[in-house]
């Protein structure tokens, strides 16, 4: 029986191996690959606990450069400002998404392309949600990585993760903990 710290380097390891595009939460039509544009110095807020945050993420990563993500097929995600009274985007928006789901097949629909790089956002009666210092970016194709990248992942883990690659030339990752 494999110990957990094993199952999650297996787990990380395919997660290296390719970046593939996942459901969105609640929304089995949308799959895509997310990556968050995060200033180095701001990297361990990424996984800090910050007040009112409702999802927890993972202190595990890859990072890429701008320019690497561009040329493996990363677009940066349109926020949409979906604050009460600021109709003038989110109307013809959601008339566009309505429109291709009463056609039958929304995954056929023009808009289907466009809707997995489109992000709520905004002030809410119960609450908020706005983006300070992170944009994310999104892929919606399987991505193979560039030979050498930067890992996100705690230092407790990285033995385990170098004792993947037996052959240390081999190992292409750059490790850095987020904390």
């Amino acid at each position: 029986l494999a110990t957990e710290q094993e199952v999650r380097m297996r787990q990380f390891q395919r997660h290296l191996a390719r970046v593939r595009p996942v459901a969105a939460r609640g929304e089995p039509h949308h799959t895509h690959a997310a990556f968050a544009e995060t200033p180095l110095e701001h990297v361990q807020l990424l996984t800090s606990d910050i007040a009112g945050r409702s999802v927890r993420l993972e202190p595990y990563g890859v990072v890429l450069t701008k320019k690497q993500g561009r040329r493996l097929g990363v677009n940066p995600a349109w926020y949409l400002d979906m604050t009460k009274g600021h109709g003038w985007l989110t109307v013809p928006l959601n008339t566009l998404v309505d429109q291709a789901f009463a056609a039958g097949s929304f995954r056929d629909q023009p808009i289907a392309s466009l809707t997995p790089f489109i992000e709520q956002m905004g002030t809410w009666d119960v609450g908020r949600k706005e983006f300070w210092w992170e944009r994310e970016w999104r892929a919606t194709t399987n991505i193979e990585l560039p030979g050498r990248v930067m890992v996100l992942a705690p230092e407790s883990d990285f033995a385990a993760i170098t004792g993947a690659f037996p052959n240390t030339k081999s190992f292409p990752f750059r490790l850095l903990d987020p904390a």
